[in-house]
């Protein structure tokens, strides 16, 4: 139970990533068989799976990190949301990604609408 505490709970977060908070039922200990907390984390770094706790004596224990979602990461292109399937051999020269046509040009032209006789007359009547 010593490892239940805040302060504790947040070193334990730390070395994964920034802890946010801590579950409600995590603060209140009303489920003790596991901490959960949310952790924003550098997705340039390996995620830990296991990491070494000490406690108040001094000893230390492996102490398993399970995730309740990662997002897809593409090491090789360095971007959010998928996973390239192919690996990029080292010596591969880089090739730029083939450029789109460019839209034609759409010229505007302003064009005056030809006013509406009866208007002009009723104007003309009224002065």
């Amino acid at each position: 139970m010593s490892c239940w505490s805040k302060k504790v709970l947040s070193k334990i977060a730390s070395a994964v990533g920034t802890p946010v908070c801590a579950d409600e039922c995590t603060s209140k200990q009303t489920k003790i068989s596991y901490a959960r907390m949310p952790i924003e984390i550098n997705l340039t770094k390996e995620l830990p799976s296991v990491i070494k706790v000490s406690d108040p004596k001094g000893n230390q224990f492996p102490q398993k990190v399970s995730y309740e979602w990662k997002p897809d990461f593409c090491q090789k292109c360095m971007k959010i949301g998928h996973i390239c399937a192919e690996e990029v051999p080292q010596n591969a020269e880089f090739q730029a990604p083939k450029r789109r046509r460019r839209p034609r040009k759409v010229e505007k032209v302003w064009q005056a609408r030809e006013q509406d006789d009866t208007r002009v007359e009723k104007s003309a009547k009224s002065t």
